[in-house]
């Protein structure tokens, strides 16, 4: 995954992660579910994505989401049971990193899933952004944390994790019918 931009789409101007998909092509067919702004700025020039977006990762279901859309656990709980995988690209400011780190461990364990999470770092017109990209087990322990700083890691992620506490505790049993 590339990152995400606003690129014209037939709908309008779309928050649009681009990534390169397994056989090379690059796509550019996710778009971010909440525009962030309140009335101002993005909210009032990006329209909404619509759709799920799903991505495939080595046979396994990964769902992506785009920055403010991690405020809203309900995106998070769309699909049944939820992806093992929830990648989420962001840009993040310094200002509310504390919200950002404690609603990635409340993702990943809410849906017992794995969140990777990168979020940008450095100054974007004057705004620090924070950084501290991570990623976060399903029983939410966050197994690689990186600096407010531009950085890159590595983890290799254990996918029998998610089923095994998923057996363990199979919360999405109980999830509520409403």
């Amino acid at each position: 995954i590339l990152g995400s931009f606003p690129l014209m789409t037939i709908y309008g101007v779309k928050n649009t992660v681009i990534y390169r998909s397994r056989n090379g092509v690059w796509q550019t067919n996710l778009y971010k579910a909440v525009p962030f702004g309140f009335g101002e700025g993005e909210s009032s020039v990006v329209a909404a994505g619509a759709a799920v977006n799903t991505i495939e990762l080595g046979g396994v279901t990964a769902q992506v989401l785009v920055c403010f859309d991690l405020r809203f656990p309900e995106l998070f709980r769309v699909l049944s049971p939820p992806p093992a995988i929830f990648i989420l690209v962001a840009s993040w400011p310094l200002s509310r990193i504390d919200v950002w780190e404690k609603l990635l461990v409340a993702r990943a364990t809410e849906n017992q899933s794995w969140v990777v999470a990168s979020n940008s770092s450095g100054d974007d017109l004057g705004l620090a952004l924070g950084g501290r990209s991570k990623i976060i087990s399903p029983s939410g322990r966050v197994v690689l944390s990186l600096s407010a700083h531009e950085e890159f890691g590595h983890f290799e992620i254990n996918l029998e994790e998610v089923e095994q506490l998923r057996t363990v505790f199979p919360v999405d049993d109980y999830r509520p019918k409403l």
